[in-house]
């Protein structure tokens, strides 16, 4: 959720970036993930956000916490415009359509972490 960005901005501002063109990384898209699609996709907004304030501060996170927002409120129209006209009978426009309504309400701080609540 932008921790590989925010580590790079540092280590560029002690001038210590390398690229080692023999190294492997391999990524599981959403392994890092607990919870749902829409919970994934607020914290990496939310992550932005704070790496944003962190480093170009608060009126520029403002800007990047509306940014975020109007892409949610876009993609809502998208996926919620199909789902009104056929009634809601096409389950992966309502699936979406749902997606994207939680992330245009998730919380500022983003979703609860799902750590927290573990017992």
């Amino acid at each position: 959720y932008c921790e590989d960005t925010e580590l790079c901005h540092r280590l560029w501002n002690h001038g210590m970036i390398m690229w080692v063109r023999t190294a492997v990384f391999e990524h599981e898209l959403g392994a890092s993930s607990d919870g749902t699609r829409w919970e994934a996709v607020a914290r990496y907004n939310y992550g932005k956000e704070l790496y944003f304030r962190k480093h170009f501060g608060r009126w520029k996170s403002l800007i990047c916490l509306k940014l975020n927002r109007q892409g949610a409120f876009i993609r809502l129209l998208i996926w919620g415009l199909p789902t009104l006209f056929t009634l809601g009978l096409i389950p992966r426009f309502r699936s979406q359509a749902l997606l994207w309504i939680r992330v245009l309400f998730a919380p500022i701080s983003g979703p609860a972490d799902p750590r927290s609540t573990r017992r």
